[in-house]
């Protein structure tokens, strides 16, 4: 569920869940505008909201997206794929949650 359908839903004003969640009101307008939020950011978003919007609904988990070619030497030339990134910070921080994102990699494969 997306942050606007879980504030609309439950008609819960923006500034009062902005101090329930501990971020700034221009935090949660960024995150309802579609702009990725930090992982700190998310997971209180996830706790404020009891779980109804997780952090797998607010970081990318777009597998087509490849990354750009960089030149050899540039600054973030070893950097790695998107799915490798979302894939370590999902295990790393929601280690109890449900691999959805690896069963349907899986399953797509």
């Amino acid at each position: 569920m997306k942050l606007r359908e879980y504030l609309l839903s439950n008609g819960t004003k923006i500034s009062f869940f902005a101090s329930k969640a501990g971020v700034s009101l221009g935090t949660i307008h960024n995150v309802m505008s579609g702009k990725e939020p930090t992982l700190r950011v998310a997971l209180k978003i996830e706790n404020a909201t009891l779980g109804a919007v997780t952090c797998k609904d607010m970081l990318p988990t777009n597998e087509t997206e490849e990354p750009k070619e960089r030149l050899p030497g540039s600054r973030k030339a070893g950097r790695p794929r998107l799915e490798n990134r979302v894939k370590n910070r999902l295990s790393k921080y929601c280690p109890n949650k449900s691999t959805d994102y690896e069963k349907g990699k899986k399953s797509e494969g």
